[in-house]
């Protein structure tokens, strides 16, 4: 137990210590202060500004990107002088836009880029069978936040894709864009304020602090007392998670308005979904399937329901989506809603502009934190714990929040006629 005093201690001086010292905010950043270091599509949009200057009629950031981050060593000379980068480049098939396409005379490089967001099936099956159909020997690049390849889904089942996607990191491009630093440019400025929202993306400082509380445990002591702290705060995570869900149940409790009817919820296991919350790299997605009424029954006995659900992915949100059940009772989410569907859930609706049939499963949502909507800003995250996450294990915080998650569902629900 006095071990275990004695490391806790140590861990919060140094704690304290960074914070003090602006350990964490020295790479505060214009892009970051938008609410834009966690979108994809914003620092796609930078990267490509970045690898497209010019000047004295050659790119040296795509020259060096080509040979440094992507090692294709052998694009050189006049093929390296037709190279340009293209943005959210659109397949027409599909109607899918590909983050990130370098073009030269001889090839076609399509670049997806992730941060948080979930890949799509079949999605770098489609982008490299596009790719191939202009350049046979095309491979796929897959940039993420660790350089892991996607999923089998976003892959699909064929393994010769898998052989031709590579993945790389934002990591790496942070550290080929501090050694192109050193080289004046008239975008240094864009470059600086870019390599810090970096560096927040990847969590750089972090992980330097990571590596000072690392070097505090060494001894069998201090190893067996780090294994009672971490099964300890394990169990508080879990528990936060339950009395955030089971706050905002309780408070619509009595609440005719809100049904929650087993047959949505019963199957889906909240229980499970929140103990293995944490196990897992994404989202085990528990919630709340509030059913606002049958939208009917199709021809193979399926019975579709319109949801209000609320949801923790790595943000908490709540909105509109259709489940169904099976005629052999099995609960399932519908994918992407026909245009029939989506006319019958207007007409139930007060502002019907508001559904879009989308691509996902979602008809409409927001986060739960009242403050902001975006991304950056939305409010506690689950998954990477921030300071909003933090606050949530103070007991006034955390009422707090579960009520601004029960007034956007309440908000919601008086939405629907």
């Amino acid at each position: 137990m006095e071990s275990t005093k004695v490391l806790l201690t140590e861990v919060k001086n140094k704690l304290i210590r960074n914070m003090n010292h602006d350990g964490f905010d020295k790479n505060q950043n214009v892009i970051g202060l938008l609410g834009k270091g966690y979108d994809e599509l914003s620092m796609c949009k930078i990267l490509w500004f970045i690898l497209n200057y010019k000047t004295d009629n050659c790119k040296p950031f795509l020259s060096s990107f080509i040979a440094n981050v992507l090692e294709l060593s052998d694009i050189t000379g006049t093929e390296l002088n037709t190279a340009f980068a293209y943005r959210e480049y659109y397949i027409p098939k599909t109607g899918r836009r590909i983050d990130l396409v370098i073009k030269t005379a001889r090839r076609f490089i399509p670049i997806e880029a992730k941060i948080y967001s979930d890949e799509h099936d079949n999605q770098c099956c489609d982008y490299l069978s596009y790719a191939r159909s202009l350049d046979p020997n095309a491979s796929l690049f897959f940039l993420s936040i660790d350089g892991k390849l996607p999923d089998t889904a976003a892959l699909s089942d064929d393994g010769e894709v898998a052989r031709h996607t590579r993945g790389i990191s934002w990591q790496q491009i942070l550290e080929w864009l501090k050694e192109e630093s050193e080289n004046d440019s008239p975008i240094q400025g864009v470059i600086e304020q870019y390599c810090k929202a970096l560096a927040v993306l990847v969590n750089k400082e972090q992980k330097d602090f990571y590596m000072e509380i690392d070097k505090l445990i060494n001894s069998p002591e201090e190893i067996k007392a780090a294994i009672v702290i971490e099964k300890v705060i394990e169990q508080k995570k879990e528990r936060l998670l339950s009395d955030y869900i089971d706050g905002i149940r309780n408070s619509l409790k009595g609440d005719d308005r809100f049904d929650l009817d087993p047959r949505l919820n019963e199957q889906l296991n909240n229980t499970e979904r929140i103990s293995s919350y944490y196990s897992f790299k994404k989202s085990t997605y528990p919630g709340l399937n509030y059913n606002l009424g049958s939208i009917g029954i199709d021809n193979y006995n399926k019975e579709f329901f319109l949801v209000l659900r609320f949801e923790i992915d790595y943000r908490a949100f709540a909105g509109f989506c259709v489940w169904y059940i099976e005629s052999d009772g099995t609960l399932k989410q519908l994918q992407r809603p026909d245009e029939t569907i989506i006319e019958t859930i207007k007409t139930r609706l007060y502002c019907p502009e508001q559904i879009s049939s989308g691509k996902d499963w979602w008809l409409y949502w927001q986060y739960a934190a009242s403050n902001n909507q975006s991304e950056q800003e939305a409010g506690p995250n689950f998954k990477n714990p921030n300071d909003e996450y933090y606050e949530l294990f103070d007991r006034d915080h955390l009422n707090t929040f579960i009520q601004e998650s029960v007034d956007l569902l309440k908000k919601l629900r008086d939405s629907i006629k």
